[in-house]
């Protein structure tokens, strides 16, 4: 961090990597804060992520039947938890981004 004296002194914002703030004692002058990285995820979850996604589209659109169907459930359970867990492992099938924005799926 600096101050600056001269011509820059009216100066805010962000240059480059370095950015200019106005205070009661003058420019005020730091580097930007470095972002920490984003870990990468496996393929694993991305394959699961996927499946999540047209499973809750097909629970989107049966979801009354489906609330009949699931009664004994525990307290802390709902019917949505226990559609997915009862289903991200038995048929595997992957959407499009497309697909899953307009709500479709696919059923096997």
């Amino acid at each position: 961090m600096a101050k600056i004296f001269g011509v820059n002194t009216k100066i805010s914002g962000k240059v480059g990597q370095l950015l200019y703030r106005q205070t009661k004692r003058g420019t005020i002058v730091s580097e930007l804060p470095v972002k920490p990285a984003i870990p990468r995820r496996s393929a694993r979850q991305m394959d699961r992520r996927t499946q999540w996604g047209n499973l809750a589209a097909i629970y989107k659109q049966f979801d009354s039947m489906l609330r009949r169907g699931y009664e004994n459930l525990p307290p802390q359970m709902s019917v949505f938890n226990a559609f997915i867990q009862a289903n991200i492992d038995v048929v595997k099938v992957y959407i499009t981004k497309t697909i899953r924005l307009c709500y479709g799926c696919e059923l096997r």
